[in-house]
């Protein structure tokens, strides 16, 4: 599985691609903010994403809505709680979650992927 990764925290992206790699998952493009996570979220080939909400430039917000527009399923990994942000529907995963839960969810994703919205 290709995924995105917008993760301002290059520690923990650096974990994340090493321990997701070990479940045949790729990180095939990332970003540490949301001005290029929105840019590979409107043309990047994937099949799924992950998103932090808070980024150095702003919020994830416009990245999701990206992905959501395109029909690209994502999940949040995140610190906030789901009522603080406006989610997109998508699952929120709280940091740190461990690896075997965000690829779980990231497999039920790419099973059953959201409808692209106009």
């Amino acid at each position: 599985m290709d995924i995105l990764l917008i993760e301002d925290d290059a520690g923990l992206s650096y974990a994340l691609a090493s321990s997701l790699q070990c479940r045949r998952i790729t990180i095939v493009a990332s970003a540490r903010n949301a001005v290029l996570g929105r840019t590979l979220a409107e043309h990047a080939t994937c099949d799924a994403a992950i998103l932090d909400y808070r980024l150095a430039d702003g919020d994830g917000g416009s990245v999701g809505a990206a992905l959501k527009r395109r029909g690209i399923p994502f999940l949040w990994l995140t610190s906030l709680e789901a009522a603080e942000f406006d989610a997109l529907g998508a699952p929120l995963l709280q940091k740190p979650a461990p690896a075997a839960a965000i690829a779980a969810t990231l497999e039920r994703l790419v099973a059953h992927p959201p409808a692209a919205r106009p």
